[in-house]
């Protein structure tokens, strides 16, 4: 009797192993049959991304062809209009001729009206080929325009899904790769974290360039006032005078601007740790002396202030000049880091599919 009950216990636990075995099968025949799927899934995305990326890389290049072609076209008709009539007065210089006036009866006189009339009808006929020839390069351009156009059309079912396609499929391969979401996760925080002093140079960089821009149009209406200095100085009078000291109020006016953006370029170089001083001077008017005490030692007074100011300015803006290579320089640097680290992130994504 015991041994009856042992050999039923015994095949009860076989049983539960076979049981097991055969549900762990099936569950890793699912699991494998999921995995697949998702790999399909992802490779499908990743199909359309493509497509898509293609996409938006094409539609940039027939946005700039619209843009040029309607620019060419804006031009052509203007050119027509000019052609039109100027074939329009050849065509009525014509029929002058052929009509009874003055100048058809002395030249019918003179023997010479034959000739005249011959000339003018060869002037009136290209001026008239030349008309053809333009609306027939603007329709041309026309058709170019309509053709691009139909080719955006057929691009905008694509146009504007990379992104989410994109996260479409790191969110499958999230979910079909253990693992990976911390990876991916380090990686976002490093890019984040090297995008800040990218963002900073930047602000920098705009910064800088418009204190040479404004540095650039003071130097300029300085340059312009010493000529005008010369020629008061040489006894230009009351307009050299005048137009000397419009010069250096437009130079003053960008150098108010220069001050400005210097300031800002300080505080954007002092965040990234850089300490920077640009002095700009205000200069004082000398306008009233200018005109009450005119004289050559008076102008020669005056010359020489404007060409200190435009000898420090010229000297300013080699300065950040130099400077703003540096921050193009640093500003490229991180941008490469950057494109590396979200290549590293991509290949991550790419290596876990295959």
């Amino acid at each position: 009797m015991i041994d009856s009950n042992q050999n039923q216990h015994y095949n009860e636990n076989i049983d539960k192993i076979e049981n097991q075995e055969n549900n762990h099968g099936q569950e890793c025949h699912v699991t494998n049959q999921a995995g697949s799927v998702a790999k399909q899934r992802i490779v499908e995305i990743g199909q359309k991304l493509e497509l898509s990326l293609q996409a938006d890389a094409e539609l940039g290049v027939y946005e700039r062809r619209r843009d040029r072609l309607r620019t060419d076209i804006f031009r052509g008709e203007l050119e027509l209009g000019q052609l039109k009539e100027l074939s329009s007065n050849e065509q009525q210089d014509v029929e002058k001729l052929a009509h009874l006036t003055w100048s058809s009866l002395r030249l019918r006189i003179t023997g010479a009206l034959e000739e005249q009339v011959e000339l003018e009808q060869l002037e009136a006929e290209r001026a008239a080929l030349k008309v053809k020839e333009a609306e027939s390069t603007l329709e041309l351009m026309r058709q170019q325009l309509s053709d691009n156009g139909e080719k955006m059309g057929e691009l905008i079912p694509l146009i504007g899904q990379s992104n989410n396609l994109r996260l479409e499929q790191e969110r499958l391969i999230v979910e079909a790769v253990p693992g990976i979401e911390l990876q991916l996760r380090e990686f976002d925080a490093e890019i984040k974290r090297q995008k800040q002093p990218k963002a900073e140079i930047q602000e920098a960089i705009a910064a800088c360039f418009s204190l040479n821009e404004n540095l650039d149009k003071a130097i300029s209406k300085l340059e312009s006032a010493a000529n005008w200095g010369v020629g008061d100085m040489l006894g230009g009078g009351t307009i050299s005078t005048g137009m000397k000291h419009k010069r250096l109020d437009e130079a003053q006016e960008s150098l108010v601007k220069a001050r400005s953006a210097a300031y800002r370029l300080e505080q954007e170089l002092g965040d990234l740790g850089k300490n920077a001083s640009f002095e700009i001077q205000l200069s004082n008017s000398t306008c009233l002396g200018d005109y009450w005490l005119d004289g050559l030692i008076m102008d020669l007074h005056v010359q020489s202030k404007i060409k200190d100011k435009l000898g420090k300015n010229m000297a300013l803006r080699v300065e950040t000049r130099a400077l703003m290579h540096q921050l193009k320089v640093e500003s490229a640097r991180l941008e490469k880091g950057l494109e590396e680290l979200r290549g590293q992130r991509q290949k991550l994504l790419i290596n876990a599919i295959q």
